[in-house]
């Protein structure tokens, strides 16, 4: 599948990734036959050891975004978007794929644009419901930001587009995510503080965005399981034969783990990460690594088992062998070699060789170009990517 843009009019775009603990913010210009061009980057991160609390996330959250707005409209790179999508990732947004079967007592009829949009409004409300008995959502305060079709099946066969077919019989698998509507008012409001022109603010789900990219990344790979491990939450999503089939998230990420390795060092702030990037790539001292180690290991026990819990809640049966996952690239190695030496191991066919690939800017730069000012921020390179078929 071709990377390069089909639009026939020369545009800009702002992205913007709002994690769990850091916001990106990206100008990048679409041109027909031309990769995305990345003109501006620029992320800002909580430091790991400001525990983000519920009550204040929203707060700190829009204060990353305010900066990196502020940022990107300050320099030579700045332009006025043609659009602006922002990408929600774990916890901002809840979401589900359902699948909408509809058949008319065995008679023929014709799939039209009502009749699937009946249905999709049918599942988004059923989707609602289910969401009002979870303890981490307020169903009553939700916006729809993805409610897409990922997969049609008439008469039992796949189409790629099943708009005016005829059968007695239609599946349509749905992916539907939801946000906040008092975050997503935050973070429009920012937007037109910075954009008072921008007419319309979209919004769009990391998971959905990055199943979007990964198919044309990957497009021989059907089946597979995707991590997005931010700072407070790690999110997992199945895709089985291009399609994304079940997701969850649990609250553990790469924060968690710094400030477990600050404790177990005795360490703080920049000496902590210093300290644990030493350790990542073992240039510590053997006996150092070692105490260390022993520290770490009820950390290491606490990842595993929600991991584990997360994974037989979202699957009943094997996952797939190959595993993408998407973390900053300074805590990458620890939970690499996790995954890769037992995380997993239980879930998936030990005749299979484990496959664990690091979407980091190696891997995908190449499908952007990038000026010489931005820097290859692997996150909102895949929304990029994903912003030609949004």
């Amino acid at each position: 599948m071709s990377f390069f843009s089909s639009i026939s009019k020369k545009h800009t775009e702002l992205i913007i990734d709002v994690g769990s603990s850091s916001v990106g913010v990206a100008f990048v210009t679409y041109a027909q036959n031309e990769l995305p061009c990345m003109l501006f980057v620029t992320r800002k991160e909580v430091l790991f050891d400001e525990s983000i609390g519920a009550a204040d996330i929203l707060d700190k959250t829009a204060n990353l975004l305010d900066i990196a707005l502020r940022e990107a409209t300050t320099g030579a790179h700045f332009t006025h978007p043609d659009r602006i999508t922002i990408s929600l990732a774990a916890p901002w947004y809840a979401s589900q794929v359902r699948s909408v079967r509809y058949t008319d007592n065995g008679k023929k009829f014709r799939v039209t644009k009502s009749l699937m949009e009946g249905l999709m409004q049918t599942e988004y409300k059923a989707f609602l419901k289910d969401l009002q008995a979870s303890p981490f959502f307020d169903a009553l305060n939700a916006e729809i930001i993805t409610n897409s079709l990922v997969e049609s099946k008439i008469n039992g066969y796949t189409v790629t587009d099943s708009l005016g077919s005829q059968g007695t019989s239609c599946v349509f698998d749905v992916y539907v995510a939801v946000a906040s509507s008092d975050a997503n008012k935050r973070f429009r409001e920012l937007v037109h503080t910075y954009f008072p022109r921008a007419r319309h603010v979209r919004f769009t789900a990391f998971g959905f965005a990055s199943w979007l990219a990964f198919r044309n990344l990957f497009p021989h790979t059907d089946e597979y399981l995707f991590l997005d491990i931010g700072g407070e939450i790690t999110d997992a999503m199945v895709v089985r034969n291009a399609v994304p089939v079940s997701g969850g998230s649990f609250p553990y990420g790469k924060h968690t783990m710094l400030r477990a390795f600050a404790n177990a060092t005795g360490s703080e702030g920049a000496h902590a990460l210093s300290l644990c990037n030493l350790y990542q790539t073992k240039m510590l001292g053997e006996k150092e690594r070692t105490d260390i180690d022993n520290v770490l290991q009820s950390t290491r026990k606490e990842w595993h088992t929600k991991l584990e819990t997360a994974i037989e809640t979202i699957e009943t049966g094997l996952l797939p062998y190959k595993v993408f996952v998407t973390i900053d690239a300074d805590c990458a190695p620890w939970f690499l070699e996790m995954l890769r030496n037992q995380a997993l191991r239980q879930f998936v066919d030990t005749s299979q060789q484990f496959d664990v690939t690091l979407i980091d800017a190696n891997v995908v730069q190449s499908y952007v170009t990038i000026e010489a000012q931005a820097a290859p921020d692997p996150f909102l390179i895949l929304l990029a990517i994903a912003n030609n078929h949004l």
